[in-house]
C-alpha cells in the first residue's frame, strides 16, 4: 500500500495555481464579474431550475422598489453542492447564493463570514416514478442533498433505497429503468414520463433552497425586500406562469403555473 506524502512546496505552489485557475475559469464561465469596487450591484448565484426563475424575477424587477436597493446580477451554476458556487463564494466573486440546505448549512459551518438569511422555496423538489407506488423500490437522488432521501421516506414510506448521483444523470437513470423514480427540481421533471408525487400540502413541506450571504453585505436588508416582494408577485398564477415562460429553459404550454401551484410549490417570505 503506497504512503500519503506531504506535497512538496512547488506542488503546493502548482496546486494553489491550478485552484486559482479553475476559480476564474468558474466565475467567467457563470457570467460572473467578480466584486466590484462599488455597492450599486449584488452578485447572486444560484442553480437552474425553480430557483432561478425566481432569481431572474427578483432581478427583473428590483429596480421597482425605488428604495436604493442595489442591482441584482444572477450567475448560473450546474448545482448548488458543485465545487464552483463554493469557490465563488469564498472567494467573494458572488456575494450571496441560493442552496439547498444541506450545501448551506457546510458552507457556514466552515465560513463564518456567511449566514442563512432564511429559507426562500418549499417542495420545489419533487418525485417521478414509473408505475404505482409500491412498486417503487430504487430512487435516484442527487449527491449531498441528504433533504432528498427525507422527501422519498415521506411520500413512499421506510425502507426504499436511494441511488446518490449527479444532478446531470437523474434523468438519464430513469428514462434507462436503472432507477424506478427519481427525486429533482419540477423543472426536469416536467420532461419525464411517468407519476409526480410531491411532500406539498402537508404538514410536512420540504424547505429546497435557503438564500445565503455574507454577513456584511450592503443592501442585505434591501434586497430581502426584493425577494418578499418577488413572493407576493408569484404568488400571482399569471404572474408565475409568465415567469415560467419567460425563464426558457423547457417547452411552455401555459399549464405550468396551475401543476406547480397544484404540487404546492411555495416561494416564502424571509423572516
Amino acid at each position: 500500500m503506497s504512503k500519503l506524502r506531504t506535497p512538496s512546496i512547488l506542488s503546493r505552489a502548482a496546486l494553489s495555481a491550478a485552484l486559482a485557475f479553475l476559480l476564474l475559469a468558474a466565475v467567467s464561465i457563470s457570467g460572473c464579474g467578480g466584486r466590484t469596487a462599488d455597492t450599486s450591484q449584488i452578485n447572486l448565484g444560484t442553480p437552474p431550475g425553480t430557483s432561478l426563475i425566481l432569481a431572474k424575477y427578483v432581478a427583473a424587477n428590483i429596480g421597482k422598489l425605488n428604495d436604493g436597493t442595489p442591482e441584482l446580477q444572477v450567475s448560473t451554476f450546474p448545482d448548488c453542492c458543485s465545487a464552483n458556487i463554493q469557490l465563488a463564494l469564498s472567494s467573494l466573486a458572488i456575494d450571496a447564493a441560493l442552496m439547498c440546505p444541506d450545501s448551506a448549512a457546510a458552507l457556514i459551518a466552515r465560513d463564518s463570514r456567511f449566514f442563512i438569511v432564511g429559507p426562500c422555496l418549499a417542495n420545489s423538489d419533487v418525485m417521478v416514478i414509473r408505475g404505482d407506488t409500491a412498486a417503487a423500490a430504487k430512487i435516484g437522488v442527487s449527491q449531498e442533498h441528504l433533504y432528498q432521501d427525507t422527501i422519498v421516506s415521506l411520500i413512499l414510506g421506510p425502507g426504499r433505497i436511494t441511488s446518490p448521483m449527479l444532478v446531470s444523470a437523474l434523468s438519464p437513470a430513469y428514462e434507462k429503468g436503472d432507477v424506478d423514480g427519481v427525486v429533482m427540481d419540477i423543472e426536469g421533471a416536467m420532461l419525464l414520463q411517468g407519476t409526480m408525487l410531491c411532500t406539498g400540502g402537508s404538514r410536512d413541506d420540504v424547505v429546497t433552497y435557503d438564500l445565503v450571504a455574507r454577513k456584511d453585505l450592503p443592501g442585505l436588508d434591501n434586497l430581502k425586500k426584493a425577494f418578499s416582494t418577488a413572493v407576493t408577485g408569484l404568488s400571482d398564477p399569471l404572474k408565475l406562469q409568465s415567469a415560467i415562460a419567460a425563464y426558457g429553459q423547457f417547452p411552455s404550454n401555459g399549464q405550468e403555473a396551475a401543476l406547480w401551484v397544484k404540487e404546492n410549490i411555495r416561494f416564502l417570505i424571509l423572516k
